[in-house]
């Protein structure tokens, strides 16, 4: 998808940027694919339909990649922590990482100069477009990932909505917000800072870790022996 819509876009530049990382993509898919077959993990084929050719695709997806970025990024932090997965392994996962870090830094640049473009850069209009990209995003990942949906696990990218606390088992939501910024910021912070960054996410992290945290609950002995 991210190929083909590289070669709708004008603007030379631009279309170069894409056609990078189409290759990116491309070569990331084909990395899990050999990985899968390795491995022996069984998978269902993927529907070729999944994304049109088109700048609403693109905007869905690049949304998307906000997401599964920010939360990759906290999930494979906790992993290299407690040596979840060989050196080797965790060094093949960086590359993809920085280069995830280096999509998502071009979308949110990208989708505002559109926005400038199209005369659509003020607050009021970037509040509501990126609200809305984000409730799509979501959207397609609930659906993709519900137990009712309809070809459940093949419709998007939707990585770290699913199995982040269940890979490295026994971590409190704190701390995956925790890893999720600090990795966010590590990744990001190799680009120019005149560049944007994408803050949806990393600000709604920020003011839940800032809640109080609530009382852990008593086991039932303990409340039994409190009476």
């Amino acid at each position: 998808m991210v190929s083909g819509f590289a070669g709708l876009v004008s603007d030379p530049l631009i279309h170069q940027a894409l056609a990078i990382q189409g290759i990116e993509e491309t070569r990331h898919a084909r990395l899990l694919e050999y990985m899968l077959a390795h491995y022996s993990v069984s998978v269902d084929e993927q529907p070729g339909n999944a994304w049109k050719l088109n700048r609403r695709s693109f905007i869905d997806f690049g949304y998307e990649e906000c997401i599964d970025a920010f939360f990759g990024f906290g999930i494979f932090g906790l992993a290299r922590q407690i040596q979840l997965f060989i050196p080797e392994l965790t060094d093949i996962f960086e590359v993809i990482l920085i280069e995830e870090a280096r999509h998502v830094t071009f979308f949110v640049n990208w989708i505002a100069y559109e926005r400038v473009r199209r005369h659509l850069g003020s607050l009021p209009a970037r509040a509501a477009a990126t609200a809305l990209g984000y409730a799509r995003a979501v959207r397609r990942i609930v659906a993709t990932f519900a137990p009712t949906a309809a070809q459940q696990r093949n419709q998007g990218p939707g990585f770290a909505a699913e199995g982040a606390f269940a890979l490295v088992g026994d971590i409190t939501w704190r701390q995956f917000l925790r890893s999720c910024i600090s990795e966010n910021n590590r990744y990001l912070s190799s680009f120019d800072p005149r560049l944007l960054r994408p803050r949806v996410l990393p600000t709604l992290a920020r003011l839940a870790l800032a809640l109080p945290a609530l009382p852990a609950p008593k086991s039932r002995a303990a409340a039994a022996s409190s009476v």
